[in-house]
């Protein structure tokens, strides 16, 4: 085999290995597999996942990028904590950007892409069969297809800053006492998508997740401890 060709499958290997590690280290927090203030062992991580210590050490550094865990002198990487003040200022944040993604999205959206999109977002609803994890990945997608549309180099920054944490988010919100009730994120996918006025569907997300996230914060507010509703952001799966 020609060393070129080799080197290059060497590398694409590399890739491989890493983005699956990325992956399943983004589900297991996501998810609070591995909960707020969680260490995060090298070992231990190559040992439950399988892959080696150079795809683990750089599957890291990208959860890192995300602000999904953070370095700590002495302890190594630990899973961020969600505090009540932290995930009132990342819904307070989302609550003042989403208006302006789904506005600006909404008016440079072709009829051909509004309608590839919805039928993606019903076929990967389907798939995700009610997991909190799929629907919020299929949200995710979504409204990073949108900031794709408009080409907003800001936003676009914003939005990958609070990505990962509005996912993590979502998904406690699923599983608390009643969540569903409170946000049905393809529902409001759907909605945004079938409504063709820009203020009109800048609306259905302000009210859409101004609900959900007073939801939330009332429900923090009620369990002041943390030790009381962490039980309820932890995996069950």
């Amino acid at each position: 085999m020609p060393r070129l060709v080799y080197a290059m499958k060497e590398n694409n290997i590399h890739v491989s290995q890493v983005e699956g590690c990325y992956d399943e280290l983004r589900r297991l927090i996501v998810t609070c597999a591995f909960a707020p203030g969680d260490k995060l062992n090298e070992k231990a991580l190559m040992e439950r996942l399988g892959y080696g210590r150079t795809p683990v050490r750089e599957a890291l550094l990208r959860l890192d990028h995300d602000r999904l865990i953070e370095t700590r002198q002495r302890s190594g990487y630990i899973v961020r904590s969600l505090t009540r003040k932290s995930i009132a200022d990342l819904l307070t944040t989302w609550r003042g950007v989403v208006p302006m993604v789904v506005s600006l999205s909404t008016q440079r959206m072709s009829e051909k892409v509004r309608a590839k999109l919805l039928a993606q977002v019903q076929k990967s609803g389907k798939a995700a069969k009610g997991d909190p994890f799929k629907t919020s990945s299929v949200t995710r997608q979504f409204f990073g297809t949108l900031i794709e549309i408009i080409d907003n180099e800001p936003l676009d920054y914003i939005y990958r800053h609070l990505a990962a944490d509005l996912e993590r988010v979502s998904i406690l919100l699923f599983r608390l006492p009643h969540g569903r009730e409170w946000v049905d994120s393809l529902k409001i996918v759907h909605e945004i998508l079938e409504e063709k006025d820009p203020l009109k569907a800048a609306a259905i997300a302000h009210n859409r997740v101004t609900q959900s996230s007073q939801a939330l914060l009332d429900f923090l507010d009620a369990h002041p401890q943390p030790e009381l509703y962490l039980p309820y952001f932890q995996s069950r799966d």
